[in-house]
């Protein structure tokens, strides 16, 4: 199953983001190639902000390897804006990241990777008058963000957390990478295990 929303899927590759380093965005990825495997949506509340971070797993058709996908919505009611949304763990895997244009009104000034697990997506920014920088705003009450992604070397996943951030953080479920081998793999090593034991027993009779 592709990506739902109308005229859009993700990219098969994007922009590396590698540990301790930053990615800026050079241009949405309105690419197709992509099966879906999992989605789940999060409530999330901390203080007068409150609303839901979606979040999908995608398989890259061309090699195997898992996309992982979010979109953050803040409700009208909110007091405040979004500054960021991180998500873990992405420890012992590479990423790269980019972002679609087509789905919501923001998309994130750029994404760091400050800590080998930890993945953030930063969407305010503070203005820089010396140089002419204007800054970026947060994710708004009554504002959805665009979908961002982050495309890595596995090809399994297991529950993670996302933390939604602005002065204080509401941590939510989320989708994350992991090394847990695939069920083939798990029955190949029973098997394994099993014929070990056959073979200890042989050797007592």
């Amino acid at each position: 199953m592709l990506f739902g929303f109308s005229g859009f899927a993700f990219a098969m590759v994007g922009t590396p983001l590698p540990i301790g380093g930053y990615a800026f965005p050079s241009g949405a990825s309105n690419l197709s190639g992509v099966t879906q495997i999992d989605h789940m949506i999060s409530n999330y509340s901390h203080g007068t902000v409150f609303g839901t971070l979606e979040a999908w797993v995608y398989s890259d058709d061309t090699d195997s390897n898992l996309i992982f996908a979010y979109q953050v919505y803040n409700n009208a009611s909110s007091g405040d804006g979004i500054a960021r949304v991180t998500s873990t763990s992405f420890a012992g895997y590479t990423t790269a990241v980019g972002f679609d244009n087509t789905s919501g009104t923001l998309s994130p000034a750029y994404w760091d990777r400050g800590s080998e697990t930890t993945v953030g997506a930063q969407f305010e920014t503070a203005p820089i008058p010396s140089l002419g920088y204007a800054g970026t705003p947060d994710v708004a009450p009554g504002q959805t963000s665009n979908i961002w992604w982050i495309k890595t070397n596995s090809n399994v996943y297991v529950l993670g957390e996302a933390s939604v951030i602005n002065g204080g953080a509401a941590n939510v479920q989320t989708f994350a990478p992991s090394a847990i081998p695939e069920p083939g793999s798990l029955m190949l090593l029973g098997m394994g295990i099993l014929g070990l034991f056959g073979l200890g027993k042989k050797r007592k009779i």
